[in-house]
Parts: structure tokens; C-alpha cells; sequence
């Protein structure tokens, strides 16, 4: 009887090691298991940006690598930028830059900073604080974001400074810049000039 009962134990053993194996892995495929807190590969981190200037100089579209929200709120937001306007060599919070000065976030992931004061110049900067912005897995931007070079369109007008002629048999006539005429596409020389004279 005795020795009946050890036999049974020993082929009872195998069956539950091997229960106890597929009970061990099944833990561990669960544990493993992505949850609340994994990111996601395929969305990339908040590592650089480019920036875009509008409405007459008076906007900037910072478009980011990936899609971007604030980490806060948007006052928080902008407590995370600085301007260096052309010429100043100095960083200044964006809040204090004007009081006119407003963000918001557009449907694509872009930041829109509307300036109280348009921008002059070719070499603007914007600077947005590590932190300050997310990607949709709520990664923060680990690094500060500098955009350097920010150029102003130029939306004045060529000025007329002079003329020179020849009795009347050519005119000569002076701008304050260089220009390019606003002819259609694949013009030549001829129907360029000839564009312009119907102007």
C-alpha cells in the first residue's frame, strides 16, 4: 500500500511541474503585456521643429516633427517661450516681448504665435522651453527647441528712387531693391516685356 501511494505521488509530480510551467509563463506574457504606460515606437519623440512666418509677419506656425500638444495649459505654454527679435541679442519671454503676443495649438499639432508687433529682419529666433510640449503618447520634449533665422517677409512695395532717358528714346527707371516681375510661368524675355507693357 505504502509503496503504491509513493508511486502515484512521483507521476503526479511531472503533471504538476508541468502545470506549474504554463501557469509561470502566462504570468510572465502578462506582466509583459503592454499597459497604461507604454509608448508606443512608431510615435516619435518631440526633437525638432521648423517655423513659418505669416499674416504680413505678424504670425509664426511652429510645426514640430511629430504631433505636438501643450504639457499644460496653454499659459503654461507660453511661459515656455522666448523671442530674440533681429538685432536685440537678447532672449525676452514671449508675454513680456508685447502684450499682444497669443498662442494656441491648430488642428495638425503646430503651435500659432501671433505677435503684437510684426517681425522685422532675417535673423529672429524662437525658443520653446524642454517640457513645454508632448506628443500624443504624452512623451515630453526632452530637449529646448531653438529655431534660429527666422526671416521676415519683405511686404514693402519697390520704391521708385529716380529715372534717367535719352530724348525720349529710352527710360531709365530706379527702384530701392531688387525686384522679379510677377509674370506667368515659362515666360520668355519677350513676353515678359511685353507682359509689363500691357501692365
Amino acid at each position: 500500500m505504502i509503496a503504491r501511494g509513493k508511486t502515484n505521488r512521483l507521476r503526479f509530480m511531472p503533471t504538476v511541474s508541468k502545470m506549474l510551467a504554463v501557469v509561470i509563463t502566462a504570468v510572465s506574457v502578462l506582466t509583459v503585456s503592454p499597459g497604461a504606460g507604454y509608448a508606443d515606437p512608431a510615435v516619435s519623440e518631440i526633437t525638432s521643429a521648423t517655423a513659418e512666418v505669416s499674416s504680413n509677419n505678424a504670425a509664426v506656425t511652429v510645426t514640430f516633427n511629430t504631433y505636438a500638444q501643450p504639457a499644460g495649459s496653454l499659459s503654461d505654454l507660453m511661459d515656455g517661450i522666448q523671442i530674440e527679435r533681429s538685432g536685440s541679442e537678447q532672449w525676452v519671454d514671449l508675454a513680456a516681448d508685447s502684450a499682444g503676443n497669443d498662442i494656441s495649438m491648430n488642428g495638425d499639432g503646430a503651435l500659432v504665435i501671433t505677435l503684437g508687433t510684426a517681425l522685422t529682419g532675417t535673423d529672429n529666433s524662437i525658443q520653446i522651453a524642454a517640457g513645454a510640449v508632448m506628443n500624443t503618447e504624452e512623451r515630453l520634449s526632452a530637449n529646448v527647441l531653438t529655431l534660429s533665422s527666422i526671416a521676415a517677409h519683405d511686404i514693402t512695395a519697390p520704391v521708385v528712387t529716380g529715372s534717367r532717358s535719352n530724348d525720349g528714346s529710352w527710360l531709365r527707371v530706379f527702384f530701392d531693391e531688387n525686384f522679379s516681375l510677377n509674370v506667368p510661368d515659362g515666360a520668355t524675355g519677350e513676353q515678359a516685356a511685353a507682359f509689363l507693357k500691357a501692365d
